[in-house]
This record gives C-alpha cells, sequence and structure tokens, in this order.
C-alpha cells in the first residue's frame, strides 16, 4: 500500500511538472560572467525563434524554425566597446537584428543577420542617450522601444528603433493635471523618477507583488497604456498611440472610502480593477475598461464573514504561507502594505490575487541597532535584516467575476518556477506562443541553449 502510495504522488509530481525540450544548442559561455547576455525573440510574421546569446569574446545568433527545430547559427566577434545587447528585433525583410550600446550610451549599433548567405552587417544609429534618462525599455510590433526624459528641456521622448530605420517622438503631456498623493500638482517626469514604471504582461502571468507598484504601464496592439495610482481617489490612465503619438486621457475615479490609507489598479485585457483599503474594509471594483461600467464590487469588512470562501494567507519572506484567521486579522495586516491585484485567464474563469505586500526590519536587528548605539559602538548593519511579508489570498472567478468552487490547476508558471529551481537555469526568457509557452534557457551545467515547452493545467 505505501509503495502504491508514493508510485501515486510521483505519478501526480510528473504530472503536475511535465515540460517537453524542444530543442537545444551547444554553446559554451566563456567567463567572465559578467559579459554573458542572451535574449529570445519570436518573429510574429514567420513564427521562427532567434536567440541571441554573447560572452566577453563571442556573439552568436541562433535560429530556429517555425516546428521549432534547429536550423543555423552564425558566430562573430562581439562588437568591440559595446557593452549591453539592448534587445532585438526585425527588419522590412524578416532579417532578425540585434542591437547593441555602448556602456555610456552614447552610442548604438545594430548587427543583421542573413542566414541564407549567413553573414552579418552593421548598422548604426544616429543615437545618444547618454544625455536622457531611461525609464524603460520595451518591444512591440517589431519596433523595440526606450521612453525616456531628455535631461535638459525634461521632454519625455519615446525613441524607436525598427531595422534600418530609428524614430524619435516627443509625448505632450502638458494639457493634462497630474497630481500627488497629497492632491497637489506635479508632472509625469517627477512621479517617474519616483516611483519608476513596471511592465505588466498581456498574455503572460502577472505576480500581484508586481501590481503593487503605484505606476505600471501596458502593451495593447498599438497602444502604449500608463495608469498612475499614486493618488487615493483615482486612477489616472494616458494612452499612447503607437501610430501617431498622440496622448489620450482616462480617469477612474476610486470609490469615496472614508480614511482610506491605500489604493491600487490593475488593467487585465479588457478589464480594470480597483483595491481601496481603510482600517476597517477593503473595497474590490470590477470595471470593463472599454465602457467603464461597473461589473461587480466586493466588500471583504473586518467585523463580519468574507464574501469570499477563500483562506487568508501570511507568508513571511520565503517561509510556508500560514492561515489568518479572520477578516480583522487580514484588514489589519493589510495596513501599512502596498496594494495589488492579479488576473490571470484560464479554462474561461478568472485565477485571482488580492493581497498587500511590505517589507520591515526585524525586532531584533533593530534592538540590537539601537543596543550598539547606547553603547557608543555605533549603528550596526541593517541591510540583511529586511523582512518582507505577503498577506493575500486566491480566488477563481468566472467571466462575470462571480467566485467558482473549482480546484485549482497547475499554470505554467507554477512548472517553470519548479523546472528552474530543480535546473541549472540561467539567463531565462518566457514567450507566448501559439496555445503554449517557450522558456530559451542557458544550462549552465550541460553547455546549451534550450528551448522548453511549458503548458497550463495537468501534463497528460
Amino acid at each position: 500500500m505505501k509503495k502504491s502510495f508514493v508510485f501515486c504522488f510521483l505519478s501526480l509530481t510528473h504530472l503536475f511538472f511535465g515540460q517537453i525540450r524542444l530543442s537545444d544548442v551547444s554553446l559554451e559561455l566563456k567567463k567572465n560572467s559578467d559579459f554573458h547576455q542572451l535574449i529570445t525573440q519570436d518573429n510574429q510574421n514567420t513564427k521562427e525563434i532567434f536567440s541571441f546569446v554573447a560572452d566577453k569574446e563571442k556573439f552568436t545568433g541562433i535560429k530556429f524554425n517555425s516546428a521549432i527545430f534547429f536550423s543555423d547559427s552564425i558566430s562573430l566577434k562581439r562588437p568591440f566597446n559595446f557593452r549591453f545587447l539592448m534587445g532585438c528585433g526585425f527588419t522590412s525583410e524578416n532579417k532578425p537584428i540585434a542591437y547593441w550600446a555602448s556602456e555610456d550610451l552614447q552610442r548604438f549599433i545594430g548587427i543583421e543577420f542573413d542566414y541564407e548567405t549567413h553573414t552579418t552587417k552593421n548598422v548604426l544609429y544616429p543615437l545618444d542617450l547618454s544625455k536622457q534618462t531611461l525609464f524603460t525599455q520595451f518591444y512591440i510590433n517589431h519596433t523595440l522601444y526606450f521612453l525616456t526624459e531628455e535631461k535638459e528641456t525634461k521632454s519625455i521622448q519615446l525613441i524607436g528603433l525598427k531595422g534600418h530605420e530609428i524614430s524619435s517622438n516627443t509625448l505632450d503631456f502638458s494639457e493634462f493635471q497630474i497630481t500627488n498623493s497629497k492632491n497637489n500638482n506635479t508632472s509625469l517626469n517627477t512621479l517617474l523618477h519616483e516611483f519608476g514604471l513596471t511592465k505588466m504582461e498581456d498574455k503572460l502571468f502577472n505576480s500581484y507583488l508586481n501590481a503593487t507598484q503605484s505606476i505600471k504601464y501596458y502593451l495593447r496592439n498599438t497602444t502604449l497604456v500608463i495608469s498612475l495610482d499614486q493618488n487615493l481617489s483615482k486612477t489616472q490612465i494616458f494612452e499612447i498611440d503607437l501610430s501617431n503619438f498622440q496622448v489620450k486621457e482616462i480617469i477612474f475615479n476610486k470609490s469615496d472610502l472614508p480614511n482610506s490609507s491605500a489604493s491600487n489598479s490593475l488593467l487585465y485585457q479588457n478589464r480594470l480593477v480597483q483595491l481601496m483599503l481603510n482600517s476597517e474594509k477593503l473595497e474590490i471594483e470590477f470595471f470593463d475598461y472599454s465602457t467603464k461600467e461597473k461589473i461587480k464590487q466586493y466588500t471583504i469588512k473586518a467585523e463580519t464573514p468574507s464574501p469570499f470562501s477563500s483562506e487568508f494567507l501570511i507568508q513571511t519572506s520565503n517561509s510556508s504561507p500560514t492561515t489568518l484567521k479572520n477578516s480583522k486579522k487580514f484588514i489589519k495586516k493589510l495596513q501599512n502594505c502596498g496594494l495589488g491585484a492579479s488576473l490571470y485567464c484560464s479554462n474561461g474563469n478568472y485565477i485571482a490575487t488580492f493581497g498587500g505586500y511590505n517589507e520591515h526590519i526585524r525586532s531584533s536587528a533593530m534592538l540590537l541597532d539601537i543596543g550598539l548605539q547606547i553603547a557608543g559602538a555605533g549603528g550596526g548593519d541593517l541591510a540583511g535584516s529586511y523582512v518582507n511579508q505577503n498577506i493575500f489570498f486566491d480566488v477563481q472567478l468566472d467571466p462575470n467575476f462571480t467566485p467558482v468552487e473549482t480546484s485549482f490547476e497547475p499554470l505554467y508558471i507554477d512548472k517553470i518556477a519548479q523546472f528552474t529551481a530543480q535546473n541549472n537555469v540561467k539567463y531565462e526568457t518566457i514567450l507566448p506562443y501559439k496555445d503554449f509557452f517557450i522558456m530559451s534557457y542557458y544550462d549552465s551545467k550541460k553547455d546549451e541553449i534550450v528551448l522548453t515547452k511549458f503548458t497550463n493545467g495537468y501534463d497528460y
């Protein structure tokens, strides 16, 4: 009986974390690892996949065909005095091109790969970002974009590299009123310097921890969407049309929750969820993004049972989550947290997580630091004494955001997490591809570039 149970467990584990190795290429990355870089990108026109990998001396472009079999590779010397492999894209002839930048971002070069003639060509770009603040970069529609601030004029620029072409456009936010958390007028530049800019994926799973950030951006077809949640009264959204670089403002006012202490939002596909918190309750509202129509609202009150049957959980650092007894403890623990939500559509339902994240100093480390100061020995180093806490709950919702009592099936991201923990995975990239997901990575033990397939659900 015991042997049968063990066999069953191992079988279920295999089903849960199954993966398929699609292709691999032998390639050793020489030391020093500081120079190792790997970027993988699919050509959405041809369904081919390209991996660009570099060490201190060599740069290699690897081609996989649409069946995801190894097709060809071209190796050359790493471009001299170009430190960063910034990204890759494709020319108008569907030839892959890798973009490099010097360490000071004063010079940019593209290396175009022609697998028919087995040659490469260098493309120099008249681009200097050393006098710009680089907020973020992203790839969409065969174009690698840089969102920057010109240091002297303070103008916000969107600079694009597409094949041999370069474009630069100034984004004008001057007609919009932007306020900080105290309702004082401010600028988008100031907020980006303060909060940064976090990318949220449309086709991949987003951790609710990433969603706790106040300023996020999304890529929707030909539109860049930036959402601002530093103000408790509203979610302010800017849509930038990447065909003409015009800016449109959309406002979602937040519920008038008395003495609110925190708020945030998440845009997923065509749905917007807003979170509002005070000392007594957490409000969760779902909207149709296009029409602004409210679809559903839930309130978790400290003094009443939760509208969800899910357990409230708390996780400290890397320890296993433990259960919070009731709504009151959940609301109390959320105080002084950054709020966040995660939505992911699987099998027609939403897998959702709602909660908060905070970071604090261990009380024992704080007492030690105070004791050292009193003793005249100076303060201690608290850098390694911070503890992070996640307070959250998971729930499955139908398309109308009504809770459904269905068992959770494993997601591709769960399988990837388990796989990377048990294997020699470095420099991984995850791509949505057809109806599954591909992780490219460098196997540091076997010296291989590997493409591996993962799916949602159980693997039979």
